[in-house]
């Protein structure tokens, strides 16, 4: 991987600041391409040292992509006997000769990844006594046997080998004695000879994961006592040897995923007393035997997910008594038992989620004093017991999402009371008993989205003094009691969203003071009760979506002092009032996109002085009082776009300098006043296409200072005038596609120096014209 992003990095470098097929780099390094010889590569590298004042031994690493050569001999380099690092990548070699290496005696790292090789010789890497790292990509033509590869380096520590080859025999690994990790994955590998591995002694980690192994010899691995890690996952094994794979004191991770796995024994893992790590997902298990782990005790992770596993409640896992990650999710299993976990004491993490669990007897989870993380979500479940979590204070997160629950027990959550995150979204519960959530004064978050809940009840939430997040969204809600909210001071984001809610009791969030988020779209929303708001002045933002609220009444976010973002998208209001916005001296954002707003009055947005960005789109605006933004200085972003707006005061944003996007496109506009953009030179967008705009008076756009772009696609323009673009100095794209143009000169272009595209497609221009533009502007249609 890091090979990789330094490749990439090279060949970025390598287009910036290409000089010749070669390049010189302050890392002691020379990357080269498209070259067609070594000689040719020489006598760049030459040049190089010349050009830079550098000796041949401050060249220490050659990379070298998309090259051709014949013969590649690398010796055949002036600098050869200075390098220590070479890596090739994609690239073609008809021939690499035995004597290609000759003459690099210091050569300690040698890449080779998708190169084409026709020919290599048998004895190629003779003389390479330093060679450490190898990484060796070869195709399937590649005649070089394995042992052929590795017969003369000896002082390997690392290898990736890719290459197609059946069968890896008793000596084809020998000379390898001081190899610390092989990599073999993606060779075809069908079987491995029974002493492959005898004179790897010193071999840390084996990877021998995608090939097509489907057995492996008893005792396969033995004398590999440094042996730390083994990858066999995506291979073909139906079974592991009865009596193990060897003796290996040293293992701690095992990895068997994607195999074809369908019964294990005890003795599999004779001489495995290391052991800390197992994965056994993806495989066809569908039982766990009694003494499966007897001879693996030290296990702190077992994977056995995505098997077909029905029952783990026979004390399978009994003497796994350092368990910590216990994952078995995506099975077949459909009761949990009275202590199915027992003993499991260091267990911190069970994953059971996407099995068939109709079932949790009392107590099933009990005593496991280090749980910490229960995952039980995309079950069968129906009823939470109560009594079937005892005695488990390290538990703080529970999934029970997408069950098909409809009865929680009031006692079900007792005996986990640090639990701190509660999911129940997507179930079918339509009531929750009073004291359900009774002692759990440390939970910070309940996920309940998506069930069919219709009341929540006067002291539901009561001494959840942690609770932070509370998520009722997609339920039936249409009443909300007097004090349901009680005990929830320190609560910060309340989502309410997708119920029936169609009116409130009076202060029903009173005592939320810390709330900053509420979400309360699409309900029933008719109005704004009086003083609604009025407790949560530390409020960021409030979301009304999708209600058919009509007005917004003088005062009717009271007290929210501190609010941000109000976004009133998709309601019915018709009016807009100054009052309606009082109090809200902090609001930057405010969307009312998709109502029915009709006109937009002189200061309606006075009380908004902070106001940064204004989204009005997909309304019925006809009209713009001359003062509408007067109040609103700090406006960076204006949107008027799919409203019915026939005409522009000349002055109605002279007061904004901030104004930095203003998007008029899908409105009546028939002209453009001379002077609406004046004086607004942090512009850098504007939008005013599918409109009705027939002309463009003079120096309309004229001295905006940072305008990069200018929509006026899809209008009645028929001439563009040469004063119509002046002093745009960061112009980038002009946008005159679909208009009724027949007149337009390219020499009106010659001073917008940042110009990069315009856009003429669907005009009455002549072919001349349209080619003119096309070879001026590269982007141009």
């Amino acid at each position: 991987m890091m090979f990789r992003i330094s490749l990439i990095l090279w060949m970025l470098l390598l287009g910036v600041y290409a000089d010749g097929s070669c390049n010189y780099f302050e890392s002691q390094e020379v990357g080269c391409s498209s070259i067609n010889s070594t000689k040719e590569m020489n006598n760049y590298i030459n040049q190089i040292i010349t050009q830079n004042n550098i000796k041949p031994s401050d060249v220490n690493t050659i990379l070298i992509e998309d090259s051709n050569f014949d013969d590649f001999i690398l010796s055949s380099l002036d600098v050869s006997a200075y390098i220590k690092k070479l890596h090739v990548s994609y690239s073609t070699i008809k021939k690499v000769p035995a004597e290609a290496f000759k003459n690099v005696p210091l050569l300690e790292h040698l890449l080779l990844s998708t190169v084409k090789i026709e020919k290599l010789d048998k004895d190629v890497f003779k003389g390479l006594p330093g060679l450490r790292y190898l990484y060796l990509q070869l195709d399937s033509n590649a005649s070089i046997s394995v042992e052929e590869i590795f017969k003369n380096l000896p002082n390997l520590r690392e290898v990736n080998l890719y290459k197609d080859t059946e069968y890896i025999k008793d000596n084809d690994l020998d000379a390898l004695q001081n190899l610390v990790k092989l990599d073999l994955s993606y060779c075809q590998i069908k079987e491995l000879s029974q002493n492959a591995f005898t004179n790897v002694k010193n071999l840390e980690e084996l990877s021998l994961h995608n090939n097509k192994i489907s057995n492996l010899s008893e005792g396969i691995f033995n004398g590999l006592h440094n042996l730390t890690k083994i990858d066999l996952e995506h291979n073909s094994l139906k079974s592991l040897p009865e009596g193990g794979l060897g003796d290996l004191p040293a293992l701690n991770e095992l990895r068997l995923g994607n195999n074809k796995i369908k019964t294990l024994k005890g003795s599999n893992f004779i001489g495995l007393k290391a052991l800390t790590s197992l994965s056994l997902s993806e495989n066809k298990l569908k039982d766990i035997s009694k003494d499966l782990f007897n001879e693996i005790p030290d296990l702190l992770s077992l994977d056995l997910s995505f098997n077909k596993i029905e029952s783990v409640c026979e004390q399978q896992f009994n003497g796994l008594t350092q368990l910590e990650t216990l994952r078995l999710d995506t099975n077949k299993i459909t009761v949990i038992q009275t202590n199915c976990f027992e003993n499991l004491n260091s267990l911190q993490t069970i994953d059971l989620k996407y099995n068939q669990i109709e079932d949790i007897n009392e107590g099933a989870f009990k005593n496991l004093l280090n749980l910490q993380s229960l995952s039980l979500s995309t079950n069968q479940l129906t009823v939470l017991k109560g009594h079937i979590f005892q005695n488990l204070p390290a538990l703080t997160e529970v999934e029970f999402s997408e069950n098909m629950l409809q009865t929680l027990d009031e006692n079900c959550f007792q005996g986990i009371k640090n639990l701190s995150l509660l999911s129940l979204d997507r179930n079918e519960i339509s009531d929750l008993p009073l004291n359900v959530f009774k002692g759990l004064e440390s939970l910070a978050g309940i996920e309940f989205s998506q069930n069919v809940l219709t009341t929540l009840k006067s002291g539901l939430f009561k001494g959840l003094t942690s609770l932070e997040i509370l998520t009722f969204d997609n339920n039936n809600i249409n009443k909300l009691e007097d004090d349901c909210f009680e005990g929830l001071e320190n609560l910060m984001v309340l989502s309410l969203d997708s119920n029936q809610i169609s009116d409130f009791p009076p202060s029903i969030f009173k005592r939320l003071v810390n709330l900053n988020y509420l979400f309360l779209s699409y309900n029933q929303i008719e109005s704004l009760p009086e003083k609604l708001f009025s407790n949560l002045s530390n409020m960021d933002s409030l979301i009304m979506m999708g209600n058919p609220l009509t007005e917004i009444p003088p005062n009717a976010f009271e007290g929210l002092t501190n609010l941000t973002s109000l976004t009133l998208d998709s309601n019915n209001i018709e009016q807009l009032s100054a009052e309606g916005f009082n109090g809200l001296v902090f609001l930057t954002e405010l969307s009312l996109e998709s109502n029915k707003i009709q006109s937009i009055p002189d200061n309606v947005f006075k009380e908004l002085p902070e106001l940064e960005n204004l989204a009005l789109p997909d309304n019925v605006i006809e009209n713009l009082g001359n003062n509408a933004f007067k109040s609103n200085k700090k406006l960076k972003s204006i949107n008027l776009a799919r409203n019915k707006i026939l005409q522009l005061p000349d002055d109605i944003l002279h007061s904004l300098e901030q104004l930095e996007t203003i998007n008029l496109n899908n409105n009546e506009l028939e002209h453009i006043p001379t002077n609406l953009f004046t004086g607004l030179n942090n512009l850098t967008l504007i939008f005013l296409g599918h409109n009705n705009i027939s002309t463009v008076e003079p120096q309309t756009f004229t001295d905006l200072k940072s305008l990069k772009r200018i929509e006026l696609s899809d209008n009645k323009l028929e001439k563009i005038k040469s004063n119509t673009f002046v002093n745009l100095p960061e112009l980038e794209t002009i946008d005159l596609n679909n208009n009724q143009i027949s007149e337009i000169s390219i020499e009106d272009f010659e001073n917008l120096k940042a110009l990069d595209a315009v856009n003429l497609q669907g005009n009455k221009l002549s072919a001349e014209v349209v080619e003119s533009f096309k070879k001026k502007f590269k982007y141009s249609a």
